[in-house]
């Protein structure tokens, strides 16, 4: 998917177009809309952004006779009067049996969805409304730290400089999922200050004890996303 860049509106971290559309806890119960995220009532689906509505992404499908319907994704075409699921593929998944639904672009109040190729797009008014919120991936990757075992570098490896700029002293490319990356909350630009612990086994697997598990610690600054938006690392959503 491709990725595209806003204008920041929040200090010492970069708004990106692309992420992820999100319940706004504070409003609403997680059971309400777990687990794809999505309101019980869908959304309303537009071909262009101010275009014509041309149908409905729900989670509902005929959940008075299926209990697996909250973790599915449909998309409800009104001119042909036809159900689609969606992909799991086209969802991002955010933690144990939960996904939630991707945003790649941002356009005249909408967001474009299901990746670049589609027409498909929903009303942020419309998102607001209904207690859900944009999550940039920046934003959603700081504030899920602590809450994950950890981020490791996506391949081929993630440089550590000294100080958040390209040209700064590189202390260690990480690779793979024995360097854990914690951020800690520091920020800059695209980039984040973090903390990092070099295993000698990978603790889920590991029968070492916690002092004899860590190899050496780190910290210092990772370029977090892309400079358009990518999530430079990943975690484990299902956690061990």
């Amino acid at each position: 998917m491709a990725y595209l860049t806003l204008t920041s509106t929040i200090a010492s971290a970069q708004v990106y177009q692309s992420g992820l559309i999100l319940p706004d806890f504070s409003q609403v119960e997680e059971s309400d809309v777990c687990c794809v995220y999505a309101p019980p009532d869908g959304f309303t689906v537009f071909d262009a952004p101010s275009g014509s509505a041309i149908g409905k992404l729900t989670r509902v499908g005929d959940s008075s006779h299926d209990d697996q319907a909250p973790y599915k994704l449909f998309f409800q075409q009104t001119s042909t009067r036809t159900q689609q699921q969606i992909s799991y593929t086209n969802l991002e998944q955010i933690g144990y049996e939960v996904w939630a639904i991707p945003y790649v672009e941002r356009k005249k109040g909408f967001v474009r969805i299901l990746g670049k190729s589609s027409d498909i797009w929903i009303s942020e008014a419309e998102i607001k409304r209904k207690s859900f919120r944009l999550s940039d991936w920046q934003s959603f990757l700081l504030s899920g730290a602590g809450d994950v075992l950890g981020y490791y570098a996506n391949a081929p490896g993630l440089n550590l400089r000294k100080t958040p700029s390209s040209n700064a002293v590189l202390l260690k490319t990480l690779k793979g999922d024995l360097f854990e990356i914690s951020p800690t909350g520091q920020m800059q630009g695209a980039w984040a200050k973090v903390k990092v612990k070099k295993y000698k086994e990978h603790p889920c697997v590991s029968d070492l004890e916690q002092d004899e598990l860590t190899e050496y610690e780190l910290e210092g600054w990772i370029k977090i996303v892309t400079d358009e938006g990518l999530p430079n690392v990943w975690f484990y959503a299902r956690r061990c």
